[in-house]
């Protein structure tokens, strides 16, 4: 091919279909640092986008008029819990009861469940009320 006769290699990034899939040519001796830094671009890239989309479906509520409506929509819900087997199993059968009308993707007709608990100590303490 051409590019092989000039000695450059074409690089087209297209990790995101919104933004311009614009090619960029390179001369073969900047091969390597090339490539390790479009990968090093796009890993940050994915990992930003993935910390972004997490972030915007993480719900933190201190209530339990705000935990089923945010479980229903598809969120990971954040909330208080005391880590006690009762009231995890009083969680997942209440949910279920709620979501038992909600049409949402992936369905929630199981009801919550405990997935991790996190270090802070504002989430190791009583459940909220049901």
């Amino acid at each position: 091919s051409r590019d092989v006769e000039q000695g450059e290699f074409v690089v087209a990034k297209r990790t995101d279909v919104f933004k311009s899939q614009e090619k960029m040519s390179f001369k073969d001796h900047a091969l390597e640092e090339t490539i390790q830094n479009c990968l090093d671009d796009i890993h940050r890239e994915l990992y930003h986008n993935a910390l972004k989309e997490r972030d915007a479906r993480v719900a933190k509520v201190d209530t339990w008029e705000d935990f089923s409506p945010n479980l229903n929509q598809g969120k990971l819900v954040l909330a208080p819990f005391c880590g006690e087997t009762k009231c995890e199993e009083t969680i997942k059968e209440t949910t279920k009861q709620e979501a038992a009308e909600e049409e949402t993707m992936g369905g929630l007709k199981m009801g919550a469940k405990g997935l991790c608990v996190p270090h802070e100590d504002k989430y190791s303490e009583a459940c909220p009320d049901f």
